[in-house]
Protein backbone atom coordinates (compact mmCIF):
# COMPACT_ATOMS: atom_id res chain seq x y z
CA UNK A 1 0.00 0.00 0.00
CA UNK A 2 1.28 3.42 -0.79
CA UNK A 3 0.17 6.64 1.61
CA UNK A 4 0.16 9.90 -0.23
CA UNK A 5 0.13 12.96 2.29
CA UNK A 6 -1.48 16.60 -0.24
CA UNK A 7 -1.34 19.58 1.87
CA UNK A 8 -2.21 23.49 1.83
CA UNK A 9 0.07 25.15 4.56
CA UNK A 10 -0.61 28.50 4.75
CA UNK A 11 3.22 30.83 5.02
CA UNK A 12 2.06 34.49 4.99
CA UNK A 13 3.88 34.80 8.54
CA UNK A 14 7.18 33.78 10.11
CA UNK A 15 5.44 31.21 12.23
CA UNK A 16 3.41 29.94 9.58
CA UNK A 17 6.48 29.21 7.84
CA UNK A 18 8.67 27.30 10.55
CA UNK A 19 5.32 24.97 10.91
CA UNK A 20 4.89 24.47 7.40
CA UNK A 21 8.79 23.46 7.35
CA UNK A 22 8.47 21.14 10.32
CA UNK A 23 5.48 19.45 9.21
CA UNK A 24 7.63 18.65 5.89
CA UNK A 25 10.36 17.80 8.19
CA UNK A 26 8.16 15.50 10.14
CA UNK A 27 7.08 13.78 7.08
CA UNK A 28 10.24 12.63 5.80
CA UNK A 29 11.44 11.50 9.31
CA UNK A 30 8.04 9.37 9.47
CA UNK A 31 9.88 8.03 5.74
CA UNK A 32 8.22 9.78 3.18
CA UNK A 33 9.82 11.18 0.22
CA UNK A 34 8.63 14.41 -1.77
CA UNK A 35 7.05 13.85 -5.30
CA UNK A 36 5.95 17.22 -5.73
CA UNK A 37 6.31 20.07 -3.09
CA UNK A 38 3.14 19.37 -1.36
CA UNK A 39 2.40 16.04 -1.99
CA UNK A 40 4.36 13.29 -0.31
CA UNK A 41 4.25 9.45 -0.49
CA UNK A 42 5.24 6.66 1.46
CA UNK A 43 5.39 2.77 1.22
CA UNK A 44 3.67 0.65 3.62
CA UNK A 45 3.71 -3.06 3.97
CA UNK A 46 -0.03 -3.37 5.66
CA UNK A 47 -3.18 -1.51 5.62
CA UNK A 48 -2.57 -1.58 9.64
CA UNK A 49 0.15 -0.04 9.07
CA UNK A 50 -1.03 2.67 6.85
CA UNK A 51 -3.34 3.52 9.20
CA UNK A 52 -0.75 3.67 11.99
CA UNK A 53 1.17 6.14 9.75
CA UNK A 54 -1.82 8.51 9.03
CA UNK A 55 -2.03 8.75 12.45
CA UNK A 56 1.07 9.81 12.99
CA UNK A 57 0.22 12.48 10.39
CA UNK A 58 -2.50 13.61 11.55
CA UNK A 59 -1.11 14.40 14.97
CA UNK A 60 1.59 16.75 13.41
CA UNK A 61 -0.94 18.77 11.31
CA UNK A 62 -0.66 22.92 11.94
CA UNK A 63 -3.22 24.26 13.39
CA UNK A 64 -4.41 26.33 10.06
CA UNK A 65 -3.70 23.42 7.85
CA UNK A 66 -5.25 21.48 5.17
CA UNK A 67 -4.00 17.87 4.99
CA UNK A 68 -5.30 15.01 3.00
CA UNK A 69 -4.17 11.36 3.15
CA UNK A 70 -4.80 8.94 -0.06
CA UNK A 71 -4.27 5.26 0.47
CA UNK A 72 -3.52 3.63 -3.16
CA UNK A 73 -2.82 -0.70 -3.18
CA UNK A 74 0.47 -1.86 -5.13
CA UNK A 75 -1.37 -2.10 -8.64
CA UNK A 76 -3.35 1.65 -8.53
CA UNK A 77 0.62 2.88 -7.81
CA UNK A 78 2.06 1.13 -11.16
CA UNK A 79 -0.63 2.65 -13.06
CA UNK A 80 0.42 6.08 -12.48
CA UNK A 81 1.99 7.99 -15.29
CA UNK A 82 4.88 10.01 -14.74
CA UNK A 83 6.18 12.89 -16.91
CA UNK A 84 9.46 14.48 -16.82
CA UNK A 85 9.84 17.32 -19.39
CA UNK A 86 7.34 15.68 -21.30
CA UNK A 87 8.96 12.45 -21.32
CA UNK A 88 7.54 9.52 -19.27
CA UNK A 89 8.96 7.59 -16.92
CA UNK A 90 8.04 4.26 -15.59
CA UNK A 91 6.71 4.56 -11.80
CA UNK A 92 9.32 2.65 -9.08
CA UNK A 93 8.05 -1.00 -7.82
CA UNK A 94 6.64 -2.03 -4.56
CA UNK A 95 10.19 -2.12 -2.52
CA UNK A 96 9.55 -4.71 -0.44
CA UNK A 97 9.68 -7.17 -3.55
CA UNK A 98 12.31 -5.73 -5.52
CA UNK A 99 15.82 -7.42 -5.91
CA UNK A 100 18.85 -5.86 -7.85
CA UNK A 101 21.45 -7.96 -9.06
CA UNK A 102 23.27 -4.52 -10.64
CA UNK A 103 23.86 -1.06 -9.73
CA UNK A 104 20.30 1.12 -10.58
CA UNK A 105 19.83 4.93 -11.04
CA UNK A 106 16.82 6.15 -10.55
CA UNK A 107 15.34 9.58 -11.65
CA UNK A 108 12.34 11.07 -9.84
CA UNK A 109 11.65 15.15 -8.97
CA UNK A 110 14.11 16.67 -6.50
CA UNK A 111 17.81 17.41 -5.88
CA UNK A 112 19.88 14.58 -6.31
CA UNK A 113 20.78 11.35 -8.65
CA UNK A 114 20.71 7.95 -6.58
CA UNK A 115 22.80 4.79 -7.36
CA UNK A 116 22.15 1.30 -5.85
CA UNK A 117 24.36 -1.04 -5.93
CA UNK A 118 23.40 -4.91 -5.60
CA UNK A 119 23.24 -4.76 -2.12
CA UNK A 120 20.90 -2.03 -2.17
CA UNK A 121 23.85 0.58 -0.82
CA UNK A 122 23.20 4.16 -2.12
CA UNK A 123 25.19 6.39 -3.74
CA UNK A 124 24.32 10.36 -4.17
CA UNK A 125 25.27 13.19 -6.30
CA UNK A 126 24.25 16.50 -7.66
CA UNK A 127 22.66 16.27 -10.70
CA UNK A 128 19.51 17.10 -10.72
CA UNK A 129 17.74 14.15 -9.59
CA UNK A 130 16.36 12.32 -6.55
CA UNK A 131 14.68 8.90 -5.38
CA UNK A 132 13.03 7.12 -2.52
CA UNK A 133 14.72 6.78 0.47
CA UNK A 134 17.36 9.82 -0.30
CA UNK A 135 17.23 11.03 3.42
CA UNK A 136 17.89 7.72 4.92
CA UNK A 137 19.85 6.08 2.20
CA UNK A 138 18.96 2.80 3.36
CA UNK A 139 16.20 1.88 0.94
CA UNK A 140 16.49 -0.33 -2.28
CA UNK A 141 15.42 0.30 -6.23
CA UNK A 142 14.37 -1.76 -8.91
CA UNK A 143 14.46 -1.42 -12.27
CA UNK A 144 11.05 -1.54 -13.84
Amino acid sequence: MWLFVMFDLPVETGEQRRRSTRFRKDLLDLGFEMSQFSIYLKYCASSDKAESISRRVQGKVPPEGKVDVLTITDKQFGNIHRFYGGEKRKMLKNPANCTCSEPVSLHLAGRNRLRTDSLGAVETNTQGWAGLGQRSGSSMFCKS
